[in-house]
């Protein structure tokens, strides 16, 4: 299954529904519901941000209606703090830090629950965001 561009995506959600069980029928016609933009993103890579300090980048292979996922050629991913190289320390005498986004692991498959995902970036890349 060939990959689906992002802006293509982003076109998608932005473009009136019409005729279609996923628009609205307020008469603004500019909605995608989530199930159905997550289906759309089946074969692609997406970027999921777990509750806590975890997060994931792979290939959605599928999903069920509580949102547990499975995702192949995963990269997990998660944050070490590190001093900043300007004045170290803060005016209360605190040592000024940063989280700086690591890679922890790659695994083959992965099942993520559903109920400790915080946010998805269909066709997300981590290394385009920065903290």
């Amino acid at each position: 299954m060939g990959e689906i561009p992002v802006n293509e995506l982003q076109q998608e959600i932005n473009e009136p529904q019409r005729g279609n069980d996923n628009s609205s029928n307020n008469g603004g016609g500019n909605t995608i519901l989530p199930l159905a933009l997550i289906d759309r993103c089946i074969g692609n890579r997406i970027y999921v941000i777990m509750k806590g300090d975890r997060e994931f980048s792979g290939i959605l292979q599928g999903f069920d209606e509580y949102v547990n996922m499975v995702l192949d050629d995963v990269e997990e991913y998660g944050f070490k703090s590190e001093d900043l190289d300007d004045d170290k320390h803060t005016s209360d005498g605190n040592e000024r830090k940063r989280l700086k986004r690591v890679l922890i692991n790659r695994l083959d498959t992965i099942l993520l629950s559903g109920n400790n995902i915080a946010m998805l970036v269909p066709g997300g890349d981590p290394n385009n965001f920065d903290i």
